[in-house]
């Protein structure tokens, strides 16, 4: 059903706006979802996080798109660690998103920010659908990429009074 509702939207127009792909129908019934039995077709809404690729017309266009984001982001941090168990705080995973987000601060291709804005998309649906295991989550969180770093043994040799 809402498959053919999008396809008959023009081109220009699923392109034009970054909008969910799903959109609830505002004449449908408030009611509460039933279990289905056993066998019965059910629609997912794991796609209620989908959005649209676009192109951005401007860098600012592409900046705001990334603010919005990195917003997203920071607001299912708390939802992260309770749907993955994870033993971080949420804090820890809202400093891992900056770190990722700070890595590409400098980019100014439209394109490869475009890219960049849908791989950040796609990871955060990924994540909120659980469609991630616990590892994936917490291959974020390895030590040589987060976290302490371990001392260069130069330093180690320097410190110990050793040059």
């Amino acid at each position: 059903m809402h498959s053919v509702a999008r396809s008959l939207r023009p081109v220009g127009a699923r392109l034009a706006h970054s909008i969910p792909a799903i959109q609830p129908s505002s004449t449908a019934p408030a009611t509460t979802p039933q279990p289905a039995a056993p066998g019965e077709y059910v629609e997912s809404q794991a796609t209620h996080l989908a959005v649209y690729s676009r192109a951005s017309t401007d860098i600012n266009d592409a900046r705001l798109r990334s603010l919005a984001l990195y917003r997203q982001w920071l607001r299912k941090a708390d939802e992260i660690v309770a749907l993955y168990y994870l033993e971080l705080p949420a804090s820890a995973i809202r400093q891992r998103v900056r770190q990722e987000f700070e890595k590409n601060r400098y980019v100014t291709d439209l394109g490869t920010l475009d890219i960049l804005l849908w791989k950040g998309h796609l990871d955060l649906q990924e994540t909120l659908n659980l469609w991630k295991q616990k590892t994936h989550i917490m291959r974020y969180f390895e030590q040589g990429q987060f976290g302490d770093a371990r001392k260069a043994p130069f330093m180690d040799r320097f410190l110990n009074g050793r040059n």
